[in-house]
């Protein structure tokens, strides 16, 4: 009864979309548009009332191995909910508009319609949905993968947001409450300082909820840039970073209490890779002139959009001023735990290097003595096997997923990109290569096979094989 009434929950919760999407089209006097959101809503809170209300006195706790089937299905249910405005309004088929509608919520933002051609409500609609998918994404960081260290996720700094965590169904709400206060209220702020910029309500209501999300959608540009303001772009680029920061170390900030966040460390270590990445490009830049074909803010700002997942190209002229080799490593480490960026995440990348370096110490001196502990060292092996087991399981599933894509049609070089910016919800490389085919089209295997992608980046690959084992009764 508990998975019914979190799957109502959500579906509540979701309505948010539709009614955006409804607000949008009263607007723009959308009848069509606003006859759709209208039934759509109406629709999801019926039965997500009803749901909750036959389930409010039967509630029972969910056991450790049934929150992970129960995060699959969520994302499932929540792409399947997201179709209908993509088949009514666009005039999709039920391929193309589950793709559409999965990019949206798992934050990628990369969609078959040029955005110029797209109509205002469907606009705020997908930037609605992906800014819901990125608060599910929070929740499924702290209430699943964190709590139970899937892949290695690290616990310590999670008692800033739960609440009575030690019953399995008692904190999701006051979970939700301490997760969703930053979030919202960093939306806020980033609308505030777009418009403080002079930046249209409408554009800087997109840009701000694809920017905290790490979403690659933006509307339409007037020009060359994204704003046409490298002070309104410089506030985009901010946000940017500041979605794939982790939301524990924004709560320990919004409640003065930095300092006893352990995380921190991770945020930091991941700006100084974004730090260190530019100043190699740069020097780069000096040795081999060829490769300056853009500004210095271009390069700037696409670094941080891509090591962020978020995957706006700054100048749609010049492209996209990472090399394409580079920005697949970027969106491969991706941001930090407990963030709406994809990716592996840098306290993977950290740990692993750090586990590495104590192997060839281990190597060089047999015979060294370290001092533990009790249980410390047992702790840490299960913890490194679990974070080079993610590695493993991500790399071997891009490795299939590149090769099923290769199969439909791409080149090598496309695959790839489009097997790592599905997985880890980076537009711009999705984008660079969708249609990099012979004939230019994009097949419905293509689609779904993105599609499937984007969600298990989303789940982290080995929450999603402990949920099909429990599906199955393994």
């Amino acid at each position: 009864m508990r998975a019914i009434s979190l799957i109502a929950a959500l579906l509540f919760a979701f309505c948010l979309a539709p009614l955006g999407g409804l607000l949008a089209a009263l607007s723009q006097g959308d009848r069509g548009a606003s006859e759709t959101f209208l039934l759509m809503a109406f629709l999801y809170l019926f039965v997500a009332g009803l749901a909750i209300l036959a389930t409010w006195h039967r509630r029972s706790l969910l056991t450790r191995g049934g929150l992970f089937p129960l995060a699959l299905v969520m994302w499932l249910v929540l792409a399947v909910a997201a179709m209908p405005p993509y088949i009514a309004i666009e005039g999709h088929s039920p391929a193309v508009a589950f793709y559409e509608a999965t990019s949206a919520i798992v934050t990628n933002g990369q969609s078959l319609m040029p955005v110029e051609e797209m109509r205002w409500p469907m606009m705020v609609y997908r930037a609605v949905s992906s800014w819901l998918g990125g608060l599910l994404t929070l929740m499924l960081g702290v209430y699943v993968l964190g709590r139970y260290e899937v892949g290695g996720t690290t616990s310590r700094d999670l008692r800033l947001v739960l609440r009575d965590s030690g019953k399995v169904g008692a904190s999701i709400r006051g979970t939700l409450l301490e997760i969703g206060t930053p979030y919202v209220l960093v939306t806020l702020v980033g609308l505030v300082a777009l418009l403080a910029t002079r930046v249209s309500p409408g554009s800087a209501l997109i840009a701000t909820l694809g920017a905290v999300s790490t979403s690659g959608l933006v509307a339409p540009r007037p020009g060359a840039g994204i704003f046409n303001s490298q002070m309104a772009e410089t506030v985009l680029l901010v946000l940017m970073l500041v979605g794939a920061t982790s939301i524990l170390t924004l709560r320990a900030a919004l409640g003065r209490t930095l300092r006893q966040a352990q995380d921190r460390w991770e945020s930091l270590a991941f700006l100084v890779l974004i730090v260190a990445i530019i100043a190699f490009l740069a020097v780069a830049r000096q040795v081999s002139p060829q490769i300056a074909h853009g500004s210095w803010f271009s390069l700037v700002f696409d670094v941080f959009s891509t090591a962020t997942t978020t995957g706006v190209v700054h100048d749609l002229r010049d492209g996209l001023q990472v090399p394409y080799e580079l920005a697949i490593i970027l969106a491969l480490i991706g941001g930090t735990a407990f963030s709406t960026s994809g990716g592996l995440k840098v306290f993977r990348i950290v740990a692993m290097f750090r586990h590495s370096y104590d192997e060839i110490r281990s190597l060089i001196y047999p015979n060294r003595m370290i001092a533990f502990e009790s249980g410390s060292e047992a702790n840490e092996t299960r913890r490194m096997n679990a974070v080079w087991s993610a590695l493993f399981a991500g790399l071997v599933f891009i490795l299939v997923l590149t090769t099923l894509l290769a199969m439909t049609g791409h080149h090598f070089e496309a695959a790839l990109n489009l097997a790592v910016g599905s997985f880890t919800g980076t537009a711009s490389l999705v984008d660079s290569s969708l249609f990099a085919t012979t004939d230019g089209r994009v097949s419905v295997i293509s689609l779904m096979l993105l599609a499937i992608a984007g969600l298990v980046g989303r789940l982290e690959i080995l929450l999603v094989l402990v949920a099909f084992g429990r599906l199955r009764g393994d």
